[in-house]
C-alpha cells in the first residue's frame, strides 16, 4: 500500500471513530512513517535516554545511536535491501509479516509457507496478538505523552496489518515464490486499461524480493490488476493466476482495522458507521498519485491548492532534488485535497497534512544547519524519535526472533 491507505484511510478511519485530530494524526502520520523511516546509518546524538540506551554507544561529545531501519524508498534503499541480512530485519518484520514467527531455515521446496496471508484482527496471527497487547497497554494509560506514544505504537502495528493484504502471496525473503509477471492492470474508475504504465517486462526481471516482479501493482489502491505466480520451484509456466480488486481488498483491510480502532477508542462499531466510512473510503480509493507527466500541469496549481488546506508550508520547486521528490510533494497535496473534498461531501471535515520533512523534522530537531556540521555533528532527538526505534527493535525480535 501507499500513504492513500497508510495515512489518509487511517487517519479518515480514526477520525470517523472518535479520536480527536492530535490522537489520529499521530496513529495515521506513524502508519506512513513505516514507510517513510529509511535512514540507516547512525546517528551522533547529544543525550539518549536509559530505555533506550541498548541502541547507543558513548562517544567523545555524545552518543552514535543506531537507528531501526522500516523504510526503503530510493533505488539505493532498494539495492541495499536486498544485501546482508536486511530482508530478515527491515522488509519481512514491517512489510511482509508470516503468520507465525519466521522460521530460521527452511526448505526450499516449502518456501510457499512463507508466503503472506491477510489478517484478521482476532485470529490469532502474529500482527493480531501485537496488536491486542498495544490496545491493553493503550488502555492502561492516562497521561497524554504516554497515550500519543502508544499510539504511535498502534499505527506502526497498523501499517504492517494493513500490508498484509497489499502483500498477499509475496514474502519479505528472496526465493520462487516471489517470482511473478503482471499480465493486466485495469483503472477501477473507468476501467482503462493502464498495464503498460507498470513496466511488466521490464520488472518480471527484476530480484524477486516481495513483489517487486509486480512493480508497484499490489500496492496501488485505484485498480484491478493479474499476475501470475509460481505455484512450485519448478513451476515454470507461473500457473497460478491471481487476480485482485486493490479498492475492495482494502475495504475488507480498513473494516478491521476500524473494529480495532473502535475497540481502542471504547467506541461501538456499528453498521451505520461501516456504512458511512466504506462510502468514503471507496471514494478515496480511486485516487491516483502523481505521474512525471502530470508535473507541468500541477505546478501552477499548488500554491492554491496550499491555499484550500490551509498549509502553512510553501513549496519551493528550486528545493526539490529529484523528480521523485517532486512527484511525492505534489502527490500529498492532490490526496489531501481530494480526501478533504471526498470527507466534507460525507459530513465530515478532517486536517489532512503529512510530510516527510516536517515529521523527521519533529523527531530529531536539528539546531545547525549542514554548513556548520562539521565543527557540530550532535543533534538533539525528542522522546518519540527514541519510542519510534524501540517499537521497532521489539517488532523486529518478535517477528524473528534474533537479536538486533
Amino acid at each position: 500500500m501507499d500513504m492513500n491507505f497508510h495515512y489518509f484511510a487511517v487517519k479518515t478511519i480514526a477520525d470517523f471513530v472518535g479520536f480527536s485530530n492530535n490522537e489520529s494524526q499521530m496513529i495515521a502520520e506513524a502508519s506512513q512513517l513505516v514507510d517513510d523511516f529509511d535512514l540507516y546509518m547512525p546517528l551522533w546524538l547529544n543525550s539518549v535516554p536509559e530505555y533506550a540506551a541498548s541502541r547507543a554507544n558513548r562517544i567523545v561529545g555524545g552518543y552514535r545511536f543506531r537507528v531501526v531501519t522500516t523504510g526503503f524508498n530510493t533505488s539505493l534503499d532498494m539495492i541495499n535491501m536486498t544485501l546482508h541480512s536486511n530482508p530478515e530485519r527491515v522488509v519481512t518484520p514491517f512489510h511482509f509479516i508470516p503468520r507465525n514467527p519466521r522460521l530460521t531455515s527452511i526448505e526450499s521446496k516449502y518456501r510457499a509457507e512463507l508466503r503472506v496471508t491477510p489478517a484478521k484482527i482476532n485470529d490469532g496471527s502474529l500482527i493480531a496478538q501485537m496488536l491486542e497487547k498495544a490496545k491493553k497497554t493503550l488502555s492502561n494509560i492516562t497521561e497524554y505523552a504516554g497515550r500519543m506514544a502508544e499510539l504511535m505504537h498502534i499505527g506502526m502495528l497498523l501499517h504492517t496489518f494493513a500490508d498484509t493484504y497489499a502483500h498477499q502471496l509475496f514474502s519479505g525473503s528472496h526465493g520462487w515464490e516471489n517470482h511473478a509477471s503482471l499480465i493486466r492492470v485495469i483503472k477501477n474508475k473507468d476501467g482503462s486499461d493502464i498495464t503498460e504504465q507498470y513496466e511488466p517486462e521490464k520488472y518480471h526481471l527484476y530480484f524477486s524480493l516481495g513483489h517487486a516482479n509486480l512493480n508497484h501493482a499490489p500496492d496501488d489502491t485505484f485498480i484491478t490488476f493479474t499476475a501470475k505466480l509460481k505455484q512450485s520451484e519448478d513451476d515454470k509456466d507461473y500457473s497460478l493466476v491471481y487476480t485482485r480488486n486493490n479498492g475492495a481488498e482494502f475495504l475488507t483491510a480498513a473494516k478491521e482495522i476500524a473494529k480495532y480502532l473502535c475497540a481502542c477508542k471504547g467506541t461501538t462499531f456499528t453498521s451505520d458507521l461501516w456504512e458511512r466510512l466504506e462510502g468514503v473510503l471507496a471514494k478515496g480509493f480511486l485516487s491516483e498519485p502523481c505521474t512525471e507527466d502530470d508535473i507541468p500541469r500541477y505546478r501552477d496549481l499548488v500554491p492554491d491548492w496550499d491555499r484550500k488546506l490551509n498549509w502553512e508550508r510553501k513549496l519551493d520547486w528550486n528545493d526539490v532534488g529529484s523528480t521523485g521528490l517532486e512527484l511525492r510533494l505534489v502527490s500529498e497535496r492532490k490526496f489531501a485535497l481530494e480526501w478533504s473534498a471526498i470527507c466534507a461531501d460525507f459530513g465530515r471535515e478532517i486536517n489532512f497534512g503529512y510530510n516527510r520533512g516536517e515529521v523527521f523534522e519533529k523527531l530529531i530537531p536539528t539546531s545547525v544547519n549542514w554548513s556548520s556540521y562539521l565543527h557540530n555533528p550532535y543533534n538533539d532527538a525528542v522522546d518519540l524519535f527514541f519510542k519510534y526505534n524501540m517499537y521497532a527493535q521489539e517488532q523486529r525480535e518478535i517477528v524473528m526472533g534474533i537479536n538486533s
